[in-house]
């Protein structure tokens, strides 16, 4: 969604009723409490069922997810809201809601008609939803007027590009939005935590369609069953005991005998309309370039059960940097400091140094305000003749994220990596940070894969990016088309 507009549902047997957005009313940050179907008081109504049914070809998936809830603790109407975590790359095609024997369907509307409509369907009793966008990976709706015993179902389906993780193609269902510090400036969070009606479970399938014969499945966070299709590129993925805990993203990689090949899907639809995907993965080896390397590292209170995976992402990037650099540390939470007060020499001594420093680390520093930290850094000089690398180390848990990676898109201060830590960190956040610093986003469930990812993610840094690229279009039976105008800055894979 472009942040003008919201998506506005529309009863199918009562068009002429209006219906408008209401802002929550303020509540304290305990009473905000979660992602699925709250009061606006806070107070969650029971999930019944929850059920998730995703194709994933190629590099493309398309998800459809279907919740039911159930308003029996309810004892008077209340208006509730809807609040639940999408994928940073997804895009909703369809939403729909069933209340009371009504279905409503989503509708494409100016945030200010929208608001409108709602607000006065709300005053006259009846039912009505708006779908606003908070963050890139957390949607919120409003569904109006709920009344006790009612039950609720709501069907959303969005379509996403996946990432390639190595070799594999990935793809992600985020199930949780973890807490989220809010920086004194915000106005609005976006408050989720553990929601107990989440023990529920959720049933997961999945069936993949890849360009060429599957080699490998596998989860780093889940425990998965598969089934063969009756090609070598088919397969269907499901959560091995049927449900799980809405408690972290699942991610599942697959690998393809020719992972890296170019290749061009066409599909044709019922009504005759054609779409095609041409899918390019660029495989460059460049010259390695002399590095200042900074790593700020998140040590807020939302990182205790995610700080020995950052102390040890911190110690395999040091032990391996190359010999010729520099390197400063910088902790952060409501405040931040550097363990020098410039970056310096890489040598046995620093070295040393650095790592009993880091293994004194812990979550002690309050909030997460990784802006200030950011600003410091990317506002500093650069080493003559030695290319900055700023590598952040977060779960990602703040609010303020579009003001984050506005920051770093305006500055000029070196490449920002960025690496996600726990089940639940932001891709928001942290691919943001990444795509604006012109830099990689990585991200570690769970300290299984941290080697392998902090490796790559060191071994990009030491690659030059690339500049001033062009696409030319060559067409079959005529001369080239124009070349595309040059995009931005984009590191070397």
């Amino acid at each position: 969604f472009a942040s003008f507009f919201s998506l506005l549902l529309l009863k199918r047997r009562s068009s002429a009723k209006k219906m408008m957005h209401v802002r929550p009313r303020p509540v304290s940050p305990r009473a905000r409490c979660c992602w699925g179907l709250v009061s606006l008081a806070g107070e969650p109504i029971s999930l019944v069922s929850a059920a998730v049914h995703a194709r994933v070809i190629d590099f493309a998936c398309e998800v459809e997810v279907t919740q039911v809830y159930s308003a029996n603790g309810l004892t008077a109407n209340t208006e509730a809201k809807f609040i639940f975590p999408l994928d940073e790359h997804a895009a909703v095609t369809s939403m729909e809601v069933r209340l009371r024997d009504e279905v409503t369907v989503a509708q494409l509307k100016r945030k200010e008609e929208a608001k409108r409509e709602y607000d006065s369907a709300v005053a006259s009793g009846h039912s009505a939803q708006m779908l606003e966008e908070k963050r890139g990976d957390v949607f919120e709706m409003h569904i109006g007027n709920i009344h006790p015993n009612d039950k609720c179902q709501v069907k959303i389906t969005y379509v996403a590009d996946l990432r390639v993780s190595g070799a594999a193609v990935e793809f992600v269902l985020p199930t949780a939005v973890a807490p989220r510090y809010s920086p004194a400036s915000e106005r609005d969070p976006v408050g989720a935590g553990a929601l107990t009606q989440a023990q529920l479970g959720l049933s997961v399938n999945v069936d993949l369609d890849m360009a060429s014969a599957i080699v490998g499945v596998r989860s780093p966070t889940h425990t998965i069953a598969t089934t063969p299709g009756h090609t070598l590129e088919k397969m269907s993925v499901a959560l091995a005991a049927g449900v799980t805990y809405l408690d972290k993203d699942l991610v599942i990689l697959v690998e393809t005998a020719t992972p890296h090949a170019p290749r061009l899907l066409v599909q044709t639809s019922a009504t005759g309309r054609t779409a095609a995907m041409l899918s390019i993965v660029p495989q460059l080896t460049l010259e390695a370039v002399r590095c200042e390397f900074v790593f700020i590292v998140d040590r807020s209170g939302s990182m205790s059960d995610k700080i020995v995976d950052a102390r040890n992402a911190l110690q395999l990037y040091m032990r391996s940097l190359p010999a010729d650099c520099y390197f400063n540390i910088i902790s952060f939470g409501n405040s931040f400091t550097k363990l020098h007060p410039a970056s310096v020499k890489y040598s046995r001594e620093t070295l040393a140094s650095a790592a009993a420093h880091i293994d004194s680390m812990s979550a002690n520093m309050g909030g997460t305000e990784i802006l200030q930290p950011l600003s410091s850094v990317l506002a500093n000089k650069e080493i003559e003749g030695y290319a900055r690398q700023v590598f952040v180390l977060t779960d990602g848990e703040v609010s303020n994220t579009k003001e984050v990676i506005n920051h770093i898109a305006r500055a000029n201060g070196g490449r920002v990596f960025a690496l996600g830590l726990g089940p639940s960190a932001s891709r928001e956040l942290v691919e943001g940070m990444a795509r604006a610093g012109h830099g990689t986003a990585l991200f570690v469930p769970d300290s299984s894969e941290l080697q392998s990812k902090v490796i790559q993610q060191l071994r990009d840094s030491l690659q030059p990016a690339i500049t001033d690229l062009a696409v030319e279009w060559i067409a079959a039976d005529g001369p080239a088309a124009a070349p595309a105008a040059p995009a931005a800055p984009a590191p070397a894979p």
